[in-house]
């Protein structure tokens, strides 16, 4: 899934099309114009229109809501935490992201931490390309999602995900069981604690059979 997040930061002069907004400055700075220093110290948050090409005009399918701060010095980077909540009528519900954004890279992976909606439970990596860029004043980022895990309670929803994907069940404890369970309907299944296995099956009960194989954390 490609979308695209377009961000106007408030500049003192445009609060009727600004999109986002400084809340915290360095002494040094002020929260109206981005810090010196590669704006370490700045903290901004955001509510940006989601489309579906790179056209700010285009009709909106959601809301990239969230902040991100500049954290190193001496270099230009951040780090991202925010939400895409959906209102289209392909998508409902909500993707949720995490993670450093070093932006002189031409693309930048963060995580995928969550999902609700059609994107119930969401896992997998976002692929960040700054996509346009106007002085301190407006950005565009291109967004390549791609999930590994998830379960959609929505037929509508055009989405490529599955309980247990072939890259989860080998990186994951979990993924032992992942065979044993094929051909069954199962949600989620949470916790490894001691040893022992804790389940909740939000979409029909399903009897785990007997495994021989131990798990290896």
């Amino acid at each position: 899934m490609i979308f695209y997040f377009h961000d106007i930061i408030y500049n003192g002069k445009n609060s009727k099309n600004a999109t986002s907004a400084i809340v915290g400055a360095p002494a040094w700075g002020n929260l109206t114009i981005l810090a010196g220093q590669n704006h370490f110290g700045n903290l901004v948050v955001f509510d940006d229109p989601i489309t579906l090409d790179n056209n700010l005009h285009s009709t909106p399918v959601g809301r990239a809501q969230g902040f991100y701060i500049y954290d190193k010095k001496d270099i230009f980077t951040a780090w991202l935490g925010f939400s895409f909540v959906f209102n289209s009528t392909e998508h409902k519900g909500s993707i949720n992201f995490a993670g450093a954004d070093p932006l002189m890279n031409k693309t930048r992976d963060i995580s995928v931490v969550g999902g609700t909606g059609d994107f119930f439970m969401a896992r997998g990596v976002a692929t960040l390309m700054t996509d346009a860029f106007e002085g301190e004043v407006y950005f565009r980022l291109r967004v390549d999602i791609n999930l590994y895990e998830c379960w959609s309670k929505s037929p509508y929803a055009n989405i490529t995900c599955s309980s247990y994907s072939a890259l989860a069940a080998a990186s994951s404890p979990l993924g032992i069981i992942g065979g044993a369970l094929a051909g069954h309907r199962v949600a989620t299944l949470l916790a490894v604690l001691g040893g022992s296995l804790l389940g909740t099956f939000l979409s029909e009960k399903v009897i785990l059979p007997t495994l021989e194989v131990p798990l290896q954390l």
